[in-house]
Parts: structure tokens; sequence; C-alpha cells
């Protein structure tokens, strides 16, 4: 079951006889929070609706994907998830997947994976596992793996090949599908610089630097902070954004108070709509020490914002002289390479200028569609113990 992320016109004749056949997916998601992962769960879910998928989706109480999800009219479950191998999480599953008649099972995080995945198995659907990041797997979750996920899709290529050496997934059991924004979304045509600049309280000749996250260690606030507070002392001209919301939130309000840096570094919350606040910025920073293939990061890049990003997971598949690809964890090298854009406008421009053509075509939205449609339809050509 060979698959290789652009091949569309492959196989398509065999494909053409499942094309009428509505499939049913069921999405696990372990995680109350909401990021990168939750997003494109939700996109896909919307995006291939359009096209006859009916999708479901099993969370934990109180999970934001879960709100969101409902927001969009689609039927969401309540599964505690209470740790990696759970009964009454997997006999709830199920029992959902029969009466619900799920043809797919698609899970995300690690406790919603070795339940979904049972469950699955155990009503007769098909397992699709998706790795959003990179851990050194234990030999249980190999042969986990192995055996019982049908099928395994990586948000990058890097990903996939840390998992077919050290998972020992089967090559042609796996496949890379980026996470594609919509291109019409991030047009820096699309919105007022000038105004979003004004509503952040950006100065007019003000150069604007900023990161969005999800506030954890993992994702280089400190570092993130530890620089602007160098810089500002530099750079009078420069303002520090830092937008997002997550468990650092008061720690990072703390930061600010109490070096007294509440005008050099603003505290935007969490946004809905990423777009206008990307554009707002001069300098777009991602100083993560562990990423798949950060979406913010390509958001920035098709906005047309001069990017800083960390050499982690599979974010040097994106690099085409388009940002500065510098070392994890290190303050030095975070600090030199926002340094040199502060000092060098020539530099920013030239990257800006390159960023949007550089991610267009191979991460936007609608091939990464294509390509889950394309999975979705091999597994079901894979068969399933139940009838249609």
């Amino acid at each position: 079951m060979a698959l290789k992320r652009g091949d569309h016109a492959a196989g398509q004749a065999s494909l053409s006889s499942l094309a009428h056949i509505p499939m049913r997916v069921l999405h696990t998601e372990w995680s109350t929070g909401w990021g990168g992962q939750e997003i494109r769960i939700l996109a896909e879910m919307k995006g291939l609706r359009a096209r006859g998928v009916e999708f479901f989706l099993a969370c934990r109480a109180g999970a934001k994907i879960g709100a969101a999800a409902e927001r969009e009219n689609f039927t969401v479950f309540e599964i505690p998830f209470r740790g990696s191998f759970h009964p009454p999480s997997i006999f709830r599953l199920k029992r959902l997947i029969h009466e619900h008649r799920i043809d797919i099972v698609n899970t995300h995080s690690g406790k919603d994976s070795w339940n979904g995945g049972l469950a699955a198995k155990l009503a007769g659907a098909r397992f699709v596992r998706t790795r959003h990041l990179y851990f050194k797997p234990t030999p249980l979750q190999m042969l986990w793996i192995n055996r019982r996920a049908d099928f395994v899709v990586t948000t990058g290529e890097s990903l996939r090949e840390h998992m077919i050496r050290d998972s020992r997934v089967r090559p042609d059991h796996i496949v890379s599908i980026p996470t594609g924004q919509n291109p019409e979304v991030y047009d820096p045509r699309r919105y007022d610089r000038a105004a979003e600049r004004a509503r952040l309280g950006i100065p007019a000749d003000a150069i604007a630097v900023g990161m969005l996250a999800m506030f954890r260690r993992v994702k280089g606030t400190n570092l993130y902070l530890q620089m602007a507070e160098q810089l500002a002392a530099r750079y009078p001209q420069a303002v520090f954004l830092i937008a997002g919301d997550g468990p650092q939130s008061e720690e990072i309000n703390q930061f600010i108070r109490d070096r007294g840096l509440g005008a050099r570094i603003l505290r935007v919350g969490y946004l809905p709509q990423t777009a206008p606040y990307l554009l707002a910025l001069d300098i777009f920073v991602l100083p993560s020490l562990m990423e798949g293939l950060p979406q913010t990061l390509i958001q920035a890049l098709m906005l047309e914002r001069a990017c800083v990003a960390t050499d982690v997971g599979s974010v040097h598949e994106l690099l085409n002289d388009n940002f500065l690809m510098i070392e994890p964890g290190s303050l030095q090298a975070v600090t030199e390479a926002v340094s040199r854009l502060l000092a060098d406008r020539a530099l920013t421009e030239r990257l800006a200028g390159r960023a949007r053509a550089s991610v267009i075509e191979r991460y936007g939205e609608q091939r990464m569609l294509d390509d889950m449609l394309e999975v979705y339809r091999r597994v079901m050509r894979g068969g399933s113990s139940r009838d249609h």
C-alpha cells in the first residue's frame, strides 16, 4: 500500500469505485488545549466534510477542540482517556464505533491512540495513527504501531524517517502530510496592517518582533523573553510581542512586571484569528525546543514576514533561503539572529520577499486535504470486518 506524497495520479482508477461510498471517520484527541495539533484536526474535518466525508470527534470533557467542533456542528463524544489503557474508554469507543458505523479511527495523542486504536481493532474499524511530534518510542510502542496501525501519517518527512528507523514502521504504511494553511486567509493583501498595529499598541515607527504559541516551556517562551529583555536595551525602536495562552501565562506576566518591561514587551492573549497579528509583525520568532512542522511558521511565511526559527522537528524542510534557522535552546543564537534582522533592514526585506512563494504550493490546505482523503480511501480499500 505504498503512498507517496503528491502522487495523486497513481491509483486513481482503483479508487474511483470507492468515490461514491460515504466514509465515516472518528478523530480522537486526549489534549484539552488548543494549538496546532487541534487546529489541524478541525481544519481536516471541515475541509473533508465538504467533500462528503462524515466526521465525529472523541475528546475529554472541557477540551477546547470539543467546543470548537460543536460550534461547527460536528458530533462530539466525551471520553475520559484516563491512562494509556483505560477499559471504560476503550469499550465506550467500541460501542460508539458500532452505533455510528465508523469506518476509520484517526488518533492523535498518546493516551487516545492506545485506547482509540484498541477500540478500532475490537470493533472492526480501520486504525490510522497521526503523529504530530517525535518521541523516541518504547519497545511496547514499537510493537503496537507495527502490528496494529493500518496506516501512519506524520506532519513532516523527518518525523516519517524517525518512525521508520526507530519505530520500525513499514515505509509503505507511512506518509508525511504537512499541515496545510489556507493561502487566502494568510494573504497579506487581505488585511489592514496599519490598523492592526494600532490595535495592538505598536508605535507607527517601531520594528515589531513577535512570537505566537501555546505557552509551554517546550515552545521556548523563556528564551524569547530573555532575548527580548536583552535586545530592548540595545534597540530602542524595537517592540516585542508575545501572543497565546497556556500554563506559563502568569509566569510570563510576572517576568514582564518584575523587570518593568510592560512598554517594551506587549502581552497579547489568545487569538482566534492569527493572520492579522502575524501581519502586524516585522519579525516572527519561533524559539521552540520541540516541534513537528510548525503551523505558525508556515503562516508567517505566507504572510511575507521575516522569520527566525529553531532547527527542530521538520523545520529544516521549510528552509529555502527564506528565513534564519538557528540552534535550539541557545539564548545566544536567538539573540544574535533577531539582532541581525533588527540591524539589517535589507536582509529583513529580502527574506520577507522570498517567504510566501517558498511555501504557497507545497503547504497549502487543499493539498493536505487531497492527501488525507487519499489515505482514507486507501485504508478503506484494505477492507473492514463490516459491510457498508
